[in-house]
């Protein structure tokens, strides 16, 4: 992969190596840029259960953010996946 869109070039792309490995953790791209991370965070605490933020990042443009919410324990992590994906 190049890095590009078909039509033009990826602003949102994030390098793997910037996320820290977990089994714990849920990487969540494209999430409108205006959300506060407070907002994300209450979201899957009131959804899931407790959790915390191992990356967070907006996009150049400023309209996507990108998150990775870290859950106490692997079954909540695959608890979102089910309930949200």
């Amino acid at each position: 992969m190049n890095g590009f869109y078909r039509n033009g070039p990826r602003f949102d792309r994030i390098d793997q190596e910037e996320v820290p490995e977990s089994k714990h953790t849920v990487f969540i791209r494209g999430l409108p840029g205006h959300i506060k991370t407070d907002e994300v965070k209450d979201f899957f605490e009131d959804h899931v259960g407790p959790c915390s933020f191992d990356f967070i990042k907006l996009s150049q443009d400023q309209l996507k953010l990108f998150v990775a919410v870290r859950f106490e324990t692997r079954d909540a992590a695959k608890e979102c996946m089910h309930k949200f994906v």
